[in-house]
């Protein structure tokens, strides 16, 4: 996982509806609405570990499995706080919480 994580471009920062391409760590301004995070296959993702952080107070962030690919069991999960942070990794069958921390 370390020398994965190296090689990727490291973080963005996004306003908008987002699908994890490269990215490690997204940091979320959700000020216009609620941004949905969608993360990428599972199939081709195994040992990925991606951090998604929501920066403002604003409306949700919610974060996406792809198609039907789940998070912990569930196809999606919602950030409501100001600095919710979750860090998910992937087995390659589905992607497990590893932290969420929630102010």
């Amino acid at each position: 996982v370390t020398d994965r994580i190296k090689s990727e471009p490291d973080s963005v920062s996004i306003t908008a509806d987002y699908t994890v391409e490269g990215k490690t760590n997204i940091f979320v301004n959700s000020t216009g609405g609620d941004v949905t995070v969608t993360l990428p296959d599972v199939l081709d993702s195994k040992d990925r570990l991606i951090r998604i952080k929501k920066t403002v107070a604003a409306s949700n962030v919610v974060i996406d499995g792809y198609s039907s690919n789940t998070i912990d069991g569930a196809t999606t999960k919602t950030m409501a706080d100001q600095y919710d942070c979750m860090v998910v990794l992937c087995d390659g069958t589905q992607w497990n919480i590893i932290s969420h921390y929630e102010p």
